[in-house]
């Protein structure tokens, strides 16, 4: 074959390759609105990208900024005081492209949930409670009151300034909490977590080899449950503590009181 042919055919061979890729809508900007109850549950699925999610006065639910550079669509339906908010992706694997980058607005007693696998989320404002779960996006949560559940599996996790039922839980990101709260659940595996849960009633924490620092005020007939396998755990409760307390440690491990002079009891030989 001539030269000339060869270069021919390479060249017919890629323009068919190109004119195979499908068009789409990638990276569409979106400014969306719709009207909706004070209290409506919002429910937001995003698979990869940036999401802010923040409360106002209004009684909207708005949507704005740009689409995943793969998504099909934005689903945005409203279904009596249900908020449907979905980027809408292929169902092939997505290994290339930008996610979305999407700042949405939702009444101030709006309850939130969101779902995602490599999305950074922020939520603000928000007084009817947030439930997010995501694989590796980071998750950020501030004066946030009602209920406050996060779940990721490699992302840090961080709430500020909320109040409400909290339950946290974690692999291998790092916590950093703030919130007033009598009913407390934290969990994490590799990663180390540090709670301030104010006044409560209930506590709940484990860990594996992340470190654990909890300070807060134990109401009176309140419980602590604290359990680890590697990890350093130090625990700050404010003073007067009318409570009983059982600490144990297995060989290797130390235990510090400093709530009281009852000496630490030592089981395991020396």
């Amino acid at each position: 074959m001539s030269p000339a042919k060869s270069n021919v055919m390479r060249t017919l061979l890629f323009s068919g390759l190109m004119l195979a890729v499908p068009a789409s809508n990638a990276g569409e900007d979106v400014d969306e609105r719709k009207d909706v109850p004070d209290d409506a549950l919002v429910r937001i699925e995003n698979t990869r990208g940036e999401v802010d999610i923040t409360a106002w006065s209004e009684s909207a639910v708005s949507v704005s900024g740009e689409l995943d550079d793969l998504a099909e669509e934005l689903r945005f339906t409203v279904d009596g005081d249900t908020v449907t908010i979905e980027v809408v992706l292929p169902r092939k694997s997505v290994n290339w492209g930008d996610g979305s980058d999407l700042e949405i607005h939702v009444p101030e007693g709006a309850r939130v949930m969101f779902s995602g696998v490599s999305t950074d989320v922020t939520v603000n404002g928000v007084a009817g409670g947030v439930n997010v779960q995501t694989v590796s996006g980071d998750v950020e949560v501030e004066d946030v009151s009602a209920l406050i559940r996060i779940k990721t599996v490699s992302g840090d996790i961080d709430v500020d300034d909320s109040a409400g039922q909290t339950s946290v839980a974690t692999v291998s990101g790092d916590v950093d909490i703030e919130v007033s709260s009598d009913k407390v659940s934290l969990d994490t595996v590799s990663g180390d977590l540090d709670a301030s849960v104010g006044e409560f009633a209930s506590l709940n924490a484990t860990a594996v080899s992340g470190d654990l620092h909890i300070s807060g005020r134990l109401i009176d007939d309140g419980r602590v449950d604290i359990s680890s396998v590697s990890s350093d755990v130090r625990l700050e409760l404010d003073t007067p503590v009318n409570a009983r307390l059982k600490v144990e440690t297995g060989p290797g491990g130390d235990i510090y009181n400093m709530l009281s002079d009852h000496p630490v009891e030592e089981r395991f030989p020396p």
